[in-house]
């Protein structure tokens, strides 16, 4: 394996220079795990060049999103929760941290449940921490139900989700042309939403 590792198994990326040679490094290890609808790419961009030089950073696309895979039927948190554990077993990352943002918090809280290997989990803007009535409260403040939020279907879907996921920003400026490509893309991941419920 070359000592830049980029594909490693499960479509865990490793983003740390010897990946695999030099695991024993005094940098702690983290994985970074993206929300719903995404990539590990485009979710973690902006943060990769920062955090990795206080981190060995592993940034798994999770099944079924990005370029990730599989023939199981499984879509649950719990099953993405194993495989990326087992994803990290087979790089042999003894002890690890977990920051998971919104699925990805689903996800890290379960691997935190089943994996010894977890030494701490960050969740960040994820509804576990909200109880039922929260989460219906919030979601009749934007007037949509979840899974239509989460898969948008035309161009002004996209923009009020980008504008309710990103801080300070307003996506109105963006043309509704480009808009509809990645509503495109997103239409991919229809068969995705069984993972929502």
């Amino acid at each position: 394996m070359s000592k830049n590792c980029e594909k490693c198994c499960f479509g865990l990326e490793v983003r740390h220079k010897n990946a695999i040679l030099d695991i024993q490094t005094n940098k702690p290890c983290v994985v970074l795990i993206h929300g719903f609808g995404g990539s590990s790419k485009w979710q973690f961009f902006f943060q990769v060049r920062d955090l990795s030089r206080s981190f060995n950073l592993y940034i798994p696309d999770l099944l079924f999103f990005g370029e990730s895979h599989t023939n199981k039927t499984d879509m649950s948190d719990l099953f993405q929760a194993i495989c990326v554990g087992e994803g990290m077993k087979r790089l042999v990352v003894e002890k690890y941290s977990v920051v998971g943002i919104r699925y990805g918090g689903y996800v890290a809280y379960r691997m935190a449940e089943i994996h010894q290997e977890v030494t701490k989990v960050v969740i960040v803007s994820c509804g576990i921490c909200s109880s039922d009535d929260q989460k219906l409260e919030q979601l009749k403040k934007i007037g949509r139900d979840a899974v239509n939020l989460l898969v948008p279907e035309t161009p002004q879907d996209l923009k009020t989700l980008m504008k309710l996921s990103i801080d300070k920003y307003d996506p109105s400026w963006l043309p509704d042309c480009m808009v509809s490509i990645s509503v495109l893309t997103i239409a991919w991941f229809l068969y995705s939403v069984p993972t929502l419920h």
